[in-house]
């Protein structure tokens, strides 16, 4: 029964991935933000240049390099790495689900994991598209969930030993994950500390401890070092080095960027007070809710089984239009902080009084699910004060999600209830409620991707825009494409203001300068200043355009002031002839469009 029960819920999630990958095909690629620079890197890896001496790259170095590989097996094309991003994605789902299966049983975490494939899979919750696992903002993201739950997976393996070769395969996984972005550091170490004080307090691996510190240890050394050593043969040792600890280190070592007004506002330290109030607020309704849905439960029990079930159903049906219509997938996150505060105390209040040692051997079981929801909150910690499921929250708040879900589908019910019928209705009521969200979640991002057909580039390049009625640009930038690649020779080199590394990457033409792209956080990762690097190697062409979404990057006038290039805009209007333009001034309060310059003869 259980077999023919698994094999149905994996042909459901198949057949509503298919469904999803069909109808968002190829309408996840953001035309300017971000996404370019992950096509963009990888293609230019292959023509000799590398991160740290030729591009700054604030991430570790294990996605651009996985990257380019593929670029080099598979032929250069966003397709290609779709493909290889979508079967990153189907690991994802399926390792997800053991690790939740570990901690709850198969009904819970089929249940989490169906609602992580509605709500994060393929959402499409902002205007900008690079939020999804087909194509997101950062491989590293993705790369990095993936490498998580492997570590997860080993740590709760149901026969595991505590021997020094596991150790050195969980450093190896360790080390892959710190050479990508700093919060899977940071979730890393977090969990491997709680998994070493189970080791250190059960008594029956106590004495094989050291050997499995040390295989750790030498495991994440190891591939440190050989990444040290391998980049070092084309970059040199400094640089290597910093290649190679950018993950780990890229808080110190691009500082300006980890301080910018943009990271502010996605960790919520723009707004303390107020998003504290949010998260106190959602949560505290939460909490009233399962304060109702105990109570209805216990009413219903008391009650006929037909009067019973009807009252279940009313708090159920009840519930989940609710959550579609005032919650869905805007404000949900909100009440992720107070679900997992009330969840926490639930699960573990009856072991408080146990001593470590007893509470470990006993529960294996606790330990799960201790361990996947430290690291679903170490992966919160970037939006501590302003929790989301949209946005970086496609992936931060992932697995902090997927665990509340199977533990109000799975614990809360075996915690609350006292009958059987008592236990299904709760499970019933947690249910509903979030079939709600993910409906919302899934009825909005459709929406949007149905706004996406207009076509934008080649063969393996090609992707959907938007249509002409929701953004106006998207038939200009392919034309602007055609324009560039048929006026320029292939060594020429064309400057987007203030990103759109797309453009470079679709005509094939080099990005003059090592960061990638002009916004006021990167202009100061430059290692020199950017005017005078521009006046020293003009490039040929120069693209002025706005993204209409600029808010989260703390300005809204580009080129007002220095901070915001307004010296490099200056000097490019002064140097460079205007040849096209679609729609107004850029860089004008209230206006958008795209202005293509050609650098003039006698610069």
């Amino acid at each position: 029964m259980m077999n023919r029960a698994r094999s149905i819920f994996w042909l459901l999630v198949g057949a509503v991935v298919t469904a999803l990958v069909w109808t968002t095909w190829m309408k996840w690629f953001d035309l300017f933000v971000d996404a370019g620079r992950e096509v963009y890197i990888p293609w230019r890896i292959l023509q000799g240049e590398q991160i740290g001496q030729d591009i700054v790259h604030a991430y570790g170095p294990l996605s651009v390099y996985v990257n380019a590989a593929l670029f080099a097996v598979f032929g250069v094309g966003i397709r290609t790495l779709v493909v290889a991003n979508l079967l990153i994605y189907a690991g994802i789902v399926i390792l997800s689900f053991v690790v939740l299966r570990r901690a709850f049983g198969f009904l819970p975490a089929a249940v989490a994991t169906f609602f992580g494939v509605l709500v994060f899979g393929f959402s499409h919750h902002l205007f900008v598209a690079n939020y999804t696992f087909a194509m997101p903002y950062s491989h590293e993201a993705t790369h990095g969930l993936l490498l998580l739950l492997v570590l997860l997976t080993l740590l709760l393996s149901p026969r595991r030993k505590v021997t020094w070769f596991r150790g050195l395969l969980v450093g190896i996984i360790t080390g892959l994950l710190w050479l990508t972005k700093t919060e899977y550091v940071l979730t890393s170490a977090v969990v491997l500390a709680i998994d070493g004080a189970r080791i250190s307090f059960e008594a029956g691996q106590r004495p094989n401890r050291w050997r499995w510190f040390g295989g750790v240890a030498a495991g994440t050394v190891a591939t440190l070092f050989a990444t040290w050593v391998a980049l070092a043969t084309v970059t040199g040792p400094h640089v290597a080095f910093i290649t190679a600890t950018s993950g780990l280190l890229a808080p110190i070592y691009y500082r300006a960027y980890s301080l910018g007004a943009d990271v502010k506002m996605f960790l919520g330290a723009d707004r303390p007070v107020e998003n504290l109030t949010q998260i106190v607020c959602w949560g505290g309704l939460g909490v009233a809710v399962l304060v109702v849905t105990f109570y209805g439960g216990r009413l219903a029990s008391r009650l006929s089984r037909a009067s019973g079930f009807v009252l279940l159903a009313v708090i159920g049906v009840s519930l989940a239009l609710t959550c579609y219509r005032y919650v869905g997938w805007e404000f949900f996150g909100w009440t992720i902080p107070g679900l997992g505060v009330a969840a926490m105390v639930m699960r573990f209040r009856d072991r408080r009084a146990l001593p470590a040692r007893e509470w470990i051997a006993r529960s294996p079981r606790d330990w799960a699910q201790l361990l996947v929801l430290v690291a679903g909150l170490a992966m919160l910690a970037r939006m501590a004060l302003a929790p989301k499921i949209f946005h970086y929250g496609f992936y931060q708040a992932f697995l902090a999600t997927l665990w509340l879900v199977a533990f109000f589908v799975g614990e809360w019910p075996r915690l609350a209830g006292r009958t059987r019928f008592e236990r299904r209705g709760l499970a019933f009521v947690g249910m509903a409620a979030f079939a709600g969200v993910a409906a919302a979640s899934l009825q909005h991002s459709l929406s949007i991707y149905n706004l996406r057909a207009t076509p934008v580039g080649e063969g393996a390049d090609r992707v959907y825009a938007y249509r002409q009625e929701a953004y106006p640009f998207s038939d200009t930038w392919d034309k602007l494409r055609q324009r560039i690649v048929a006026a320029t020779p292939a060594d020429a080199t064309v400057l987007v203001v203030p990103e759109g590394l797309s453009l470079n990457y679709w005509t094939r033409r080099r990005h003059p300068l090592a960061i990638m792209d002009l916004m006021p956080t990167t202009l100061k990762l430059s290692p020199r200043d950017v005017l005078t690097q521009l006046k020293e190697a003009p490039p040929d062409v120069v693209v002025f355009l706005m993204r209409a979404q600029v808010s989260d990057s703390g300005f809204s006038v580009y080129g007002s002031d220095p901070a915001t290039g307004s010296e490099i805009v200056a000097w490019v209007r002064e140097n460079y002839t205007l040849v096209a333009k679609a729609g107004e001034d850029p860089f004008v309060a209230g206006k958008f469009g795209i202005n293509l310059f050609f650098r003039q003869p006698n610069e």
